[in-house]
C-alpha cells in the first residue's frame, strides 16, 4: 500500500500551499537581497507543525532562482551564541579556515571581512538560545540579516534590547497560524497520491484526519502514514475506519519521538530527568535539587560545561512546546510530567536514580 514513504517525511520538498500571505510578507522583507542590498530581518512565529521552517526554506529556494543569495539555516537548539556564530562562518560560501576554539571576537572579525554581499541567516528554534547577545554582534555586520523562527513572538521579543527588538517588531513579525480542515486536506491529497497505491484512501477519510489534526500539518501527514501502516499490518486492501481511528495515537507518539530525536543531548537529559518520575511527575523545586545534585556527572559524560537552572527552564519550555512534557501550577507549586513516559530518549548517559 505504501509506495513512497519519503513523501511523508519532514524533509520532503513539497510545494508550499495556503501560505501565500506569509510567503509574500517574507518575500518583501528579503527583496532587497535580490538587488545586492541587505535584506530586512523577520520574526517567524507560530505553533509546531504549521510550516514555518519548510516555508522559509522554500522561499529561499524560489528567490535563488532569480539571484544566488547567500544563506544558512542554523538549528539553534542546544547551541550557544558562540556555536551559532561559528556555524554562520562555517556555512558561508567563502572558503575560510576556522581555527578550533577561536575567540568569538575573531570569528566576528572574520565574518565582517568575508561578508561582502547579502547573507541571510535562518535561526531555527531561535527561542532556545540561552542569550541573544549574539544577535547584536551578527546584525552589526553589514550584509547580514536574520530570519528568527520561534513559537512565541512576545516572549522572544521581550528578551531583546529595545533598539534590536524594533528590527523585528511590526512589519517584521510574520505569524503562521494553524491550517483549517480544507487546507489540510489539500496538503494531504498529493501525499496520498504520490505515497500510496491508487484507491488506498476512501472518500471522507482525509477530511476525518484533517479534523482530528486541529490545524497541524505535521500531525495530519503522520496520521495518514500511520493509518496506511496499520492497514498493511492488518492485511487490509484499503485504509479502513479502524485504521484511521487507531492512527492518531500512533501518529502522536511518532511525532513526539521524532521531535525528541531532533533535539540535542542536553534536552534529552532534561526530558529523562522528568520522565524518571513517572506519570505523577515532579515538582519544579525537587527537579531543581536533583539537577544540581547530578549535573556535574551528567555534563561530564556529555563532555561540556554544566548549564544553569535558567537554561534548564528553557529546555523544559521547548519540551512542552513539542508536547513531550506537560506542566501545571504556578511558580511555587509548578509540576512537570512526561506526556508519554513510554517514549525514551535513547541517550547513552548514566543518570542517578530518582524517586517518584
Amino acid at each position: 500500500m505504501i509506495q513512497n514513504v519519503w513523501v511523508f517525511r519532514d524533509d520532503y520538498r513539497a510545494d508550499i500551499i495556503h501560505r501565500d500571505t506569509e510567503l509574500e510578507h517574507l518575500s518583501r522583507r528579503l527583496k532587497p537581497a535580490l538587488v545586492g542590498e541587505e535584506a530586512a530581518d523577520a520574526l517567524i512565529y507560530g505553533s509546531s507543525g504549521v510550516g514555518k521552517t519548510a516555508s522559509s526554506a522554500y522561499l529561499l529556494r524560489q528567490l535563488n532562482q532569480s539571484r544566488s543569495i547567500g544563506s544558512a539555516t542554523i538549528e539553534c537548539a542546544g547551541k550557544t551564541g558562540y556555536g551559532v556564530i561559528y556555524e554562520a562562518l562555517d556555512c558561508h560560501r567563502t572558503t575560510t579556515a576556522i581555527q578550533p576554539n577561536a575567540p568569538t571576537r575573531k570569528l566576528i572579525r572574520t565574518l565582517r571581512k568575508i561578508v561582502d554581499e547579502p547573507y541571510v541567516l535562518v535561526l531555527d528554534e531561535a527561542d532556545t538560545l540561552p542569550n541573544l547577545e549574539l544577535l547584536e554582534e551578527l546584525l552589526q555586520i553589514r550584509g547580514i540579516s536574520v530570519l528568527a523562527i520561534t513559537h512565541d513572538n512576545d516572549g522572544w521579543l521581550s528578551r531583546l534590547p529595545g533598539d534590536l527588538a524594533e528590527r523585528f517588531r511590526g512589519d517584521g513579525e510574520v505569524h503562521f497560524g494553524k491550517y483549517n480542515d480544507s487546507e489540510l486536506v489539500d496538503i494531504l491529497e498529493p501525499r496520498a497520491k504520490r505515497g500510496l497505491e491508487v484507491g488506498s484512501v476512501r472518500s471522507g477519510q482525509l477530511e476525518w484526519i484533517a479534523a482530528e489534526a486541529e490545524g497541524e500539518a505535521r500531525f495530519a501527514i503522520m496520521s495518514l502514514l500511520s493509518a496506511a501502516e496499520l492497514a498493511e499490518e492488518r492485511g487490509h486492501d484499503r485504509i479502513g475506519e479502524s485504521d484511521i481511528d487507531d492512527s492518531f495515537a500512533r501518529a502522536k507518539r511518532n511525532v513526539r519521538e521524532s521531535n525528541l530525536r531532533s533535539l540535542p543531548p542536553v534536552y534529552k537529559v532534561t526530558y529523562e530527568l522528568v520522565r524518571g518520575y513517572g506519570p505523577g511527575g515532579v515538582k519544579s523545586t525537587e527537579l531543581k535539587e536533583v539537577y544540581f545534585e547530578q549535573r556535574e556527572e551528567i555534563f561530564g559524560q556529555l563532555d561540556r560545561d554544566p548549564v544553569g537552572w535558567r537554561s534548564i527552564r528553557g529546555y523544559l519550555s521547548k519540551l512542552d512546546d513539542y508536547g513531550l512534557i506537560d506542566s501545571k501550577g504556578n511558580t511555587s507549586d509548578l509540576r512537570f510530567w512526561a506526556t508519554d513516559p513510554e517514549i525514551k530518549p535513547w541517550i547513552d548517559i548514566e543518570m542517578g536514580t530518582v524517586t517518584a
